[in-house]
């Protein structure tokens, strides 16, 4: 969190210098920022939609899911408020999530999620004061020196009374295999035909692949590590216990329970199926679908607490964002609202109500 503040620090320094030049950068963005970490210096690397202060410029500089009032475009007020959004990404990535919310529903998300992950209620104060004001820069520095800042609380949430669910491990499995990578699922087809021996050997090599980290798993995706079903550590591990319980390989049920035990809860930006908390819950109630344990219903229920830290309503209806970031309400199953309200209704005991293919 230290190194974080510097590097907003820096980062305020270098929009104030520009604007002392004249100039707005206006597309700030992760994508536009460097940061050396060894000096948590701060580099804006895209100045070929910045413009001198005054000038008319027509275009209007839409980032996806880093949009600012119409108002606010050509002045120093564009570069704060895209600023503000920086840190937003960096404590929780909501903006980023929210393409269908307007700012005040981002800030209340950005209050959730910060309460959540124990971050302090301060930072909401320094958001309001680069999205209202037009050069605030000095002001905010010295709110980024308040001690309280730095500080992270560790949120300690009570046992929660756990009821007997009665899963069905088959319409467990039709869902969570539909969210799968295309390779998990070449994988699964083709290990399903080998030899015992085979699959054994190749369980063990696919275990030596995960990464873990803050008692999190995660699986090299591309260029990204991720924790999630489809083409992260969750889709990955869910087909190593598949095939391990198809063979009976009894001897490595531990080692597999212990890094489904990896997915106890921690912050993820997205609530879907395919690439967020839901899509983990649903392979924690798999879990305990097929050993009885309840620890795993237990932290399935931790990620559904992170599903209603995600939410905001729209016309009246609790959604959460799409996963395409796209303008329109995404209900498919995978990537949409729909396999999140399936998920939150087999937690509360209530998969009666919902067959595949109804709508939300």
């Amino acid at each position: 969190m230290t190194d974080f503040i510097e590097v907003i620090k820096n980062l305020i320094s270098v929009v104030a210098y520009a604007h002392r030049k004249g100039i707005i950068l206006r597309d700030i963005n992760p994508a536009n920022v460097l940061v050396d970490i060894r000096t948590l210096k701060v580099y804006f690397i895209d100045c070929a939609d910045s413009i001198f202060v005054d000038s008319h410029s027509c275009e209007k500089i839409k980032t996806p899911w880093y949009t600012i009032p119409e108002t606010k475009y050509n002045t120093y007020a564009e570069d704060w408020i895209k600023v503000a959004w920086m840190i937003l990404d960096g404590l929780g990535g909501v903006n980023r999530n929210l393409c269908l919310a307007n700012y005040t529903q981002v800030r209340e998300t950005f209050s959730k999620v910060i309460k959540y992950q124990g971050f302090s209620s301060k930072w909401i104060a320094i958001i309001e004061k680069l999205y209202t004001e037009k050069n605030e820069s000095t002001k905010v520095i010295q709110f980024l020196d308040d001690p309280q800042l730095k500080k992270v609380k560790n949120m300690i949430n009570p046992n929660k009374m756990l009821n007997q669910l009665h899963l069905i491990e088959d319409e467990l499995n039709s869902y969570l295999l539909e969210s799968l990578s295309q390779r998990d699922r070449t994988l699964l087809e083709k290990f399903s035909k080998e030899p015992s021996k085979i699959v054994s050997k190749f369980i063990k090599n696919e275990l030596q692949s995960f990464i873990c980290q803050d008692n999190m798993l995660y699986l090299k995706s591309g260029s990204v590590y991720s924790p999630y079903v489809n083409g992260g550590a969750a889709g990955r591990l869910y087909i190593l216990v598949i095939l391990a319980t198809k063979f009976k390989l009894t001897e490595l049920f531990p080692q597999l329970e212990k890094f489904l035990s990896k997915f106890s809860g921690r912050y993820v930006k997205n609530a879907t199926i395919s690439s967020g908390a839901a899509g983990l819950g649903m392979l924690m109630l798999y879990a305990y679908a097929i050993t009885g344990n309840k620890e795993y219903l237990q932290y399935a229920y931790k990620w559904n607490e992170l599903i209603e830290v995600l939410s905001f309503s729209l016309s009246g209806k609790k959604v959460w964002a799409n996963y395409q970031f796209e303008s329109k309400l995404d209900e498919s199953f995978n990537n949409g609202n729909a396999g999140i309200r399936y998920f939150q209704r087999l937690l509360m005991g209530e998969n009666h109500e919902f067959k595949k293919g109804d709508k939300c």
